[in-house]
């Protein structure tokens, strides 16, 4: 009996993370060449938007139970044909007015854009110091999986200290994982089930996402649960696994979507919401930087946590962690790279040898001292950037 169920319990392992890594690798997907255009597909009625690789909708939603709504998309088309599909679906739904555009006075609209990494996400809390002590403060916050989570609380008023603490201590990682992976494919091996019923609702994984979610809101506090309440306007990415496009939440519930933008098939469940099937927003934009533009950001500064794609020894892709690691700085690199060319600034940590995955407490600490050093290095460029913009809104209200 016991070694029938180590033997399903290796066997179910062993899948889950071929999965993951073949999840990984589809989430990259075609990387479009930048002169390709794309043309609008189905009918000239159609709503919906198709206009690079991107595809991100904007989904504001005015209770927890109220239905999804399309207001706008995040690109501008790049044709004369989606130009016009464009200004279809303006009229067609006209966007509310988003508090994101009037955080602050126009040419200085700072947004700061967390991407994903895993435990190499801890580097977001460095930069945030670096940019408090300097009096930097985002207008806007867009965050995709860890960052997402480093988002929220930070743009809940929670204090970086404390969220260092969180990530340090083992918080974070338990809301990711309740209990070991083999505990938990244990249980999953030994709960009994019911022949030929199947739910609805119910999706493959190893872990529901529910603790990540009921960790978020908790540690907000129930006047910050919801997205739209935030003291810092934030955006948070998706991808919709039915039609495979990218959303933005910029309203609901805080902890929900928060756990969406961090499920990853099949370590955490994709989450049922409305009439979609969402799961990170890495799968299509790890680095969402055209979202920022789209909400009104005249500054963006995006901070990459990936690892840098430097040369390493053999020895170092010999072992199926080490591989899995390096395959997956490979595609996300190439992958965010196109992402990060509608930054005015890319802040990009030493997460070296950190991996995505990480449970050691060092690597936190490790992570958030490199974004840290990386915000101190660009300090004069962001400096500079910011009184260009300066000088530049002077200029122009002298002419008027």
């Amino acid at each position: 009996m016991v070694s029938r169920a180590l033997s399903i319990i290796n066997r179910n392992f062993c899948r889950a993370f071929i999965a993951a890594f073949l999840a990984l690798i589809w989430s990259m997907g075609p990387v479009r060449c930048e002169s390709e255009v794309s043309e609008p597909q189905g009918n000239k009625t159609d709503v919906h938007i198709y206009t690079n690789e991107l595809n991100i909708r904007n989904l504001t939603v005015d209770s927890e139970n109220a239905p999804a709504r399309l207001v706008s998309p995040v690109d501008s088309a790049n044709s004369e044909a989606s130009e016009n599909e464009a200004e279809k679906t303006i009229k067609a739904v006209p966007p509310p007015p988003e508090r994101f555009i009037e955080a602050a006075p126009p040419g200085r609209r700072i947004a700061l854009v967390l991407g994903g990494g895993g435990a190499r996400g801890a580097a977001h809390i460095g930069v945030l110091k670096v940019l408090e002590e300097h009096n930097i403060k985002p207008d806007m916050i867009v965050g995709n999986s860890m960052g997402s989570v480093i988002g929220a609380l930070y743009c809940a008023g929670i204090p970086l200290s404390k969220i260092e603490k969180l990530c340090s201590d083992g918080s974070v990682k338990k809301a990711f994982l309740p209990t070991p992976i083999p505990v938990q494919m244990v249980k999953k091996a030994l709960r009994p089930r019911i022949p030929f019923k199947k739910s609805k609702n119910r999706f493959p994984g190893i872990y529901t996402g529910k603790k990540l979610q009921e960790f978020i809101n908790e540690t907000v506090g129930e006047d910050h649960q919801r997205i739209e309440s935030l003291p810092i306007p934030l955006a948070i990415t998706t991808v919709n696994l039915l039609d495979g496009k990218a959303y933005r939440f910029t309203k609901g519930n805080l902890g929900l979507m928060v756990r969406a933008s961090c499920s990853l098939p099949p370590m955490l469940k994709p989450v049922k919401f409305e009439n979609m099937v969402l799961a990170d927003g890495g799968i299509r934009a790890n680095l969402p930087t055209l979202t920022a533009r789209d909400l009104g950001a005249d500054i963006i500064i995006a901070v990459n946590v990936d690892e840098k794609l430097d040369t390493v020894k053999q020895d170092e892709v010999q072992d199926l962690t080490g591989l899995a690691n390096r395959v997956a700085t490979i595609v996300l690199a190439v992958r965010d790279e196109q992402f990060s060319k509608e930054a005015d600034l890319v802040i990009q940590p030493d997460v070296a040898g950190i991996s995505i995955v990480s449970k050691a407490d060092e690597d936190y600490h490790k992570a958030v001292e490199a974004g840290r050093v990386a915000a101190i290095e660009s300090l004069p460029a962001l400096r500079k950037i910011l009184d260009l913009r300066t000088a530049e809104k002077n200029r122009i209200q002298l002419l008027r």
